[in-house]
C-alpha cells in the first residue's frame, strides 16, 4: 500500500491501534483511538477510504491465524506497544 495517501495511512492506524487495544481488552486505549479515528473522519476527505479494505489489511499485516498463541500475543503487543498507538492511546 505504498500508494495511498498520508490521510489513508492516518486512518488506517488509527483503526490499527482500536482494534488491537479492543481484541487486547483496553477499552480505554481502543476508545481513545477510535476518538481519534473520529476526529480524522470529521476533517478529512474520507470518500476513498473503504473500511472492508482496512479491515483485510489488518487481517494480512497481522496475520495471526499463522501464529501459535504465543505469537500472536507478541504480534498484538508489537502494535500496541508502538509508538504510532502510544500516541493515540495518549490523553490530549
Amino acid at each position: 500500500m505504498a500508494s495511498c495517501s498520508s490521510d489513508e495511512r492516518r486512518f488506517y492506524e488509527a483503526y490499527k491501534c482500536a482494534k488491537v487495544a479492543t481484541m487486547m481488552a483496553r477499552p480505554a486505549e481502543a476508545a481513545m483511538a477510535m476518538t481519534r479515528f473520529a476526529v480524522l473522519v470529521e476533517t478529512k476527505d474520507v470518500s476513498n477510504i473503504n473500511m472492508s479494505r482496512m479491515a483485510q489489511r489488518l487481517d494480512d499485516d497481522l496475520a495471526l491465524h499463522k501464529l501459535s498463541p504465543s505469537g500472536q500475543a507478541r504480534a498484538l503487543l508489537d502494535v500496541y506497544d508502538s509508538s504510532t498507538c502510544a500516541k493515540l492511546y495518549a490523553p490530549s
